[in-house]
Order: structure tokens, then C-alpha cells, then sequence
């Protein structure tokens, strides 16, 4: 709807503001999602007591963050209208901590079907409020209000499972346990930040090389192939509590469950990429229009990136149940080095389509780096 709403060059605006909100949305998380459903999977009790500690965390971070996220926006000398969009999507940096430590508590529980229920009504929410917005001709701000208020209401209906499974959220400070946790942080930190310039770095450097235009399409591209995405994502949160319970187990068991999970991630990840490959031609015309159809030149080269990037998750689930997340660290650092080198040579001979060579180019090296981190490891369990 904002696509067609917004027009190629409204809609490129529209996607940088969310690829530098997103940047620091993640790093904001603090890699809460791999702490959380790692503790929670292993001992159920520790829900309140992380979902307490966290929040007060995210309050102090969210500020920082959105203080942060607009300064971003002044140091690179984007128009006003711009700058003005990302002081506003700054205020979603709260509300979406809390959605995902929520989210991540129900991970950890296994109760997977709480998420899907939220995501549904935060989504109908989303999609109510953006054809009123829409259809009364709002702008990009309208749209980010609109985002806002649909994660307030997933928030709340999260809440509200919490309240029906009988789920226990609020505890008392302690700050022995703040103190240890906050001496956590550092590392999954910085893995959360190299996961997001990893993500959204790509869009960054286009905005200084390509007219909006051009980078909405570019966006669109990347937005099609992050849905196809959802999939292998899902997976990996779904397999994460079995593999935090099974590295302290049977290492028989634990082999048994790496050689599966990586077996169907692969064949999941390529399935998608076959399946985009065939239906975006349509779903573009179809959804967005015909303008949008050159999308399809940068997605035929960023969905192959599907591949590697599905396994490295998945590997980086072993290394963090294994407390090895100094090496996930290092995996994921080394595919930024290599996307800021390629990506910023590449798109300056070839343009986007340069980017999305760039882009797949590091998400095999990051790979093959988090396949040797985890061998290594398993190999060292074997022993």
C-alpha cells in the first residue's frame, strides 16, 4: 500500500528511514532474543525476572538509541523531510523492545502459537490504520504513526496471553542479577550491531550513490526477499530451545540434531529461493504495479543470499548454546568488513546490482566462517 501510496521516489525515503531505524532498533535489543529463549528454554521460572530486568534496560537504551538515530540523521546531511521521519520512527525504538522480549519469553516457552496470534492482530491492525491513512492521502510520517500504534497494540496482545497462560512478568529489582546481566551484554551487543550493519549497511551506502528512486526499487527488492526470509528465521527461533537443551545432553543426540537442522534449513532456504525466483515477477505487477517491475533485475541476484544467511543463523544458535558467542561475534564482523569493502567498490562500478552482488558475496563468506566455528566446536564436544 505505501508503495503504490508513496510513488518510486516517496517510497525510497520511506525505506531508508526504516533501514537506519532498523539498524538501531537491533542494536537497541542488545541480542536479547539469543540471552532470553537460551535461559528461558532451560528454566521456565526465568521469564519475570529477565522481562523485568530487561525492560528497565530497554527504557534506558531505547532513549539513547533515539537520541542517537536522529544525530545519525543530522551527521548525514539528509533533507529536512527526512530528518523529521526519523526523529518520529525514533519514538517506535520502546514499544518494539518490549514486543520482542515478550516475544522471545514465548520462544523460549515454546509457545509459538502466542506469537502467531499477535502477529496476526498486529498486522490487521496495520493494515486497518494504513488504508484509513492512505486513503485520506498521508504522507510518510501517517505511515510511521500507523507502524507505531500496530506494535503498541501487538504489545498488548501479548500482554494479554501472558495473562492467559498464567504467566508471571513483573519481579523484584535485583540488582545482583541487573549487574550480572548487564555484564552479558557487551558481546550479544555487539553481535545485535554487526547483525544490523550487516542487514541495512547496503541501503546506507546506495543512498549516497543512487537517486531515491532508484533505491526504492532496490528496497523493494530486499523487502520481498526478507519476506521469503520470515521463513528460515522462524525456523531457527523454533530449533533454538531444542538446541540449548540438547548441547548440555547426549552428545549422540546433539550431532543427530546439527546434521538435521542444517539439512532442512538448507533445503528450506533454496526452496525459497526457487520459489521467489518464480512468483515475484507476478507478486510485484500484481501488488505494486508495473513501475516497480525493474525491482526484479536486483532480487534475482539478493535472493541467493537466502542461502547462506538461513545456515549462519541457524549455526550461530549452536555457538551461542554452546556460550561460544565471542565466535559468532567474529563470524558476523568479518561479513561486514567484507560487505563494506565489496559493497562500496561494487556499487560504485555497477549500482545496485553491484550492492546485491556484494551483498550475497559476504553472506557466503560470513558463512563459511560460522560453518568452521561450529565444527570446531562440535568436534571439541566429540572429544
Amino acid at each position: 500500500m505505501a508503495a503504490r501510496h508513496l510513488g518510486l521516489e516517496g517510497f525510497g525515503i520511506f525505506t531508508l528511514v526504516l533501514s537506519l531505524y532498523t539498524m538501531f532498533e537491533l542494536a537497541v535489543c542488545f541480542g536479547f532474543d539469543n540471552i532470553i529463549v537460551r535461559e528461558v528454554a532451560l528454566r521456565h521460572t526465568n521469564a519475570k525476572i529477565y522481562f523485568t530486568h530487561g525492560a528497565l534496560i530497554g527504557a534506558a537504551a531505547s532513549m539513547m538509541g533515539g537520541f542517537l538515530l536522529v544525530v545519525l540523521g543530522n551527521v548525514m546531511h539528509y533533507p529536512s523531510q527526512i530528518k523529521a521521519s526519523i526523529g518520529l520512527v525514533s519514538l517506535l525504538l520502546f514499544p518494539s523492545f518490549l514486543y520482542y522480549l515478550l516475544e522471545n519469553i514465548f520462544i523460549g516457552l515454546e509457545r509459538a502459537k502466542y506469537i502467531l496470534l499477535s502477529a496476526l492482530g498486529r498486522d490487521t491492525m496495520l493494515i486497518i490504520l494504513g488504508i484509513v491513512v492512505l486513503g485520506r492521502q498521508g504522507g510518510i510520517n501517517a505511515v510511521i504513526l500507523v507502524m507505531l500504534w500496530a506494535r503498541i497494540f501487538g504489545f498488548i496482545c501479548l500482554l494479554c496471553f501472558a495473562k492467559l497462560h498464567k504467566l508471571e512478568l513483573l519481579s523484584r529489582l535485583d540488582f545482583i542479577f541487573l549487574d550480572k546481566m548487564v555484564r552479558l551484554l557487551p558481546t550479544f551487543w555487539w553481535i545485535a550491531v554487526s547483525s544490523c550493519l550487516f542487514l541495512e549497511l547496503d541501503t546506507v551506502i546506495l543512498s549516497k550513490v543512487l537517486p531515491f528512486s532508484e533505491l526504492g526499487l532496490y528496497n523493494l527488492a530486499k523487502r520481498i526477499f526478507r519476506v521469503a526470509n520470515i521463513f528460515y528465521f522462524s525456523f531457527s527461533m523454533a530449533s533454538y530451545p531444542k538446541i540449548a537443551q540438547c548441547w548440555g545432553g547426549p552428545k549422540d543426540d546433539l550431532i543427530t540434531i546439527y546434521r538435521r537442522y542444517l539439512w532442512m534449513m538448507f533445503v528450506l532456504c533454496l526452496s525459497l529461493v526457487f520459489l521467489a525466483l518464480f512468483l515475484s515477477g507476478f507478486f510485484i505487477h500484481v501488488f505494486f504495479g508495473d513501475q516497480y517491475m525493474p525491482a526484479m533485475r536486483y532480487l534475482k541476484v539478493l535472493v541467493w543470499s537466502s542461502i547462506p544467511l538461513g545456515i549462519s543463523l541457524l549455526l550461530s544458535r549452536f555457538l551461542i548454546a554452546a556460550h561460544r558467542q565471542n565466535k559468532d561475534l567474529f563470524s558476523s564482523f568479518l561479513g561486514v568488513i567484507s560487505l563494506v569493502f565489496t559493497g562500496t567498490v561494487f556499487s560504485m562500478r555497477w549500482g545496485g546490482v553491484g550492492m546485491a552482488a556484494a551483498y550475497t558475496v559476504s553472506a557466503f563468506i560470513m558463512m563459511a566462517f560460522f560453518y568452521y566455528f561450529t565444527s570446531k566446536q562440535l568436534a571439541l564436544r566429540e572429544a
